[in-house]
């Protein structure tokens, strides 16, 4: 937004610029174009149509600005957290490189399948939220008590971050297999049953008897 804002800046200085100019340079030009273009809105301001498309017009040009003007007062999203303990440095460390330092740690813990950790700044502090997808039949209470443990011990103590509030953990379990998937699954894993051993084979009986 800085990058637009200071080409828009640009822009209009150097129209008002030329526009100065033109009006020191031809001010007689410029005053008759005034009048005539003063004078030719007095007689069509009762058109409907003419109306018509000045109101359409307005309504753009005021959308665009208010548009500008949301997009310049708003506030930006933070996209570094100020490292605490530093001494006399003032260090910042990305959003990026946080995030992916939880995903690779929260990723290597077990029946865990996917992760998707957010982190927000907040200047001084920050928000972590952590989304997992885990298998069936997976401990909840210590998959999350894991991950708040991981995601504390990396922002606070390795990082030197300070976590706003609480890890915010949202768990979503996949379902157990069903039909085929589960007949076949259960066919993979259970033991064949065991065979009785059959009785040896009679000896022939001699024929010299």
């Amino acid at each position: 937004m800085n990058i637009f804002n200071r080409v828009v800046m640009v822009l209009l200085i150097l129209l008002l610029i030329g526009l100065i100019v033109f009006f020191l340079v031809r001010p007689v030009e410029v005053v008759v174009f005034l009048a005539g273009a003063v004078a030719m809105l007095q007689e069509r301001i009762f058109d409907g149509t003419f109306w018509l498309y000045l109101v359409i017009g307005s309504v753009i040009a005021i959308a665009l600005l208010v548009l500008l003007l949301f997009l310049e007062v708003r506030r930006p999203k933070l996209r570094v957290a100020r490292v605490q303990g530093t001494g006399n440095s003032d260090t910042w460390m990305s959003i990026q490189s946080i995030s992916k330092s939880l995903e690779y740690r929260i990723d290597e813990l077990p029946n865990v399948r996917t992760v998707r950790p957010r982190v927000r700044s907040r200047g001084k502090d920050v928000e972590v939220a952590v989304e997992l997808d885990v298998s069936p039949g997976a401990n909840i209470v210590s998959i999350t008590d894991q991950v708040a443990k991981i995601a504390t011990d990396i922002i606070e103590t390795q990082l030197g971050l300070k976590i706003r509030n609480k890890v915010a953990i949202k768990v979503t379990q996949a379902p157990y297999p069903k039909g085929p998937a589960a007949a076949v699954a259960s066919v993979a894993v259970t033991p064949p049953s065991e065979v009785p051993p059959s009785a040896p084979p009679e000896p022939p009986a001699d024929p010299t008897v």
